[in-house]
């Protein structure tokens, strides 16, 4: 409970827990009272939902907002760019997608304004 406190009160950008696991030759593996796995799972779960909430509301918050975007590709399922703003890391955050009738590169940068969210991506219209 304090921990999920914490999360909230701490409002974190970007969170990620993991659950812990014993690694040879550390003296934590050998500690007395390990903790069974489905606890740390769902231990997991809580401190995670916790932060979906939080991630919600920064997602939201977002709306309206412009960002220039680094284009790092075209999805062609979906048929819409994608790319990352100055908050993103590559290959962990969120992305942002967008549609244009410009031909865009790897690597270009485009003003985007963001007009909706799903989960942890952004859906920005350019500008």
């Amino acid at each position: 409970t304090e921990l999920c406190e914490f999360v909230q009160r701490a409002k974190f950008n970007r969170m990620g827990a993991f659950c812990y696991s014993a690694e040879e030759d550390t003296p934590a593996a050998e500690f007395d009272g390990q903790i069974e796995e489905s606890v740390k799972q769902r231990r997991h779960e809580v401190i995670m939902a916790e932060q979906s909430v939080v991630n919600d509301k920064q997602a939201e918050n977002q709306i309206g907002k412009v960002h220039t975007c680094l284009v790092e590709g075209y999805d062609r399922m979906n048929k819409c760019y994608f790319g990352r703003t100055k908050m993103d890391a590559p290959d962990i955050d969120g992305k942002i997608f967008f549609m244009s009738e410009d031909k865009h590169n790897a690597g270009d940068m485009v003003e985007l304004k963001v007009y909706d969210r799903i989960d942890y991506d952004l859906l920005g219209e350019e500008i």
